[in-house]
């Protein structure tokens, strides 16, 4: 079946997603700078507003390849309260030079059962395969984000199909990165990719930072059957 992620910053921004149709929210702070950890207020608001499963950012700043200990220790942290509050899963995205950091991955996630999605962190990989093959020695980690690469969407899908039957069977693909109903038409056309996961698409004049609209959901969840 396919699924509709809908990444949300607010009580109402679940509400909104709930209401037109997503299957799961991906929780952030700071959207338009790429997602950082909300705060524990937020996360509970959230998860009293909505049933859906609810994946919660783990990220503290801009940079994806963290050494600070006291960042680390930070990350585990907001992990073991996010499965504490009652989040489904994280969402994180930890690199060391073009590779994965599988051991640092591995480490913050140890404070937490839940499951995770490595982020849009991936595009920044040198090697995809290459990268989807080590997340894949990460128990925790059964979904990928990635929006194909460069070009256009004729050319990201062939990509991500690619990436897709490599992450089989462990990981699950999300596509993500500037869906719409159009690309999430196509993907289904010329992919076997199933989730989806939308930012600005979901959002009042596809604004960033403007609130999740039921309608707009609505739009994008009706192109996972249209």
């Amino acid at each position: 079946m396919a699924l509709l992620e809908v990444i949300c910053q607010t009580e109402e921004d679940a509400r909104q997603a709930e209401d037109g149709g997503a299957h799961r929210i991906e929780l952030v702070r700071g959207i338009s700078r790429g997602g950082f950890t909300p705060s524990c207020d937020v996360t509970e608001a959230v998860l009293r507003a909505t049933r859906l499963p609810v994946r919660v950012m783990i990220r503290e700043n801009e940079n994806h390849e963290v050494t600070e200990e006291a960042r680390i220790a930070s990350m585990a942290e907001s992990a073991r309260r996010a499965k504490e509050l009652g989040a489904s899963g994280v969402v994180l995205g930890l690199r060391r030079g073009g590779k994965p950091d599988c051991t640092l991955t591995s480490r913050v996630l140890a404070a937490t059962s839940l499951p995770a999605t490595f982020h849009h962190a991936f595009e920044e990989l040198d090697d995809p395969l290459a990268a989807i093959a080590l997340l894949k020695t990460i128990p925790a980690i059964d979904r990928i984000l990635s929006h194909g690469g460069p070009g256009g969407w004729e050319a990201k899908a062939e990509r991500l199909e690619q990436r897709r039957r490599a992450a089989l069977p462990q990981i699950t693909l999300l596509a993500g990165g500037g869906i719409d109903e159009g690309v999430i038409r196509l993907l289904r056309e010329r992919t076997g990719i199933v989730e989806f996961h939308a930012g600005r698409a979901a959002r009042a004049g596809e604004d960033a930072e403007a609130p999740v609209t039921a309608a707009r959901v609505t739009r994008l969840a009706r192109a996972l059957t249209d």
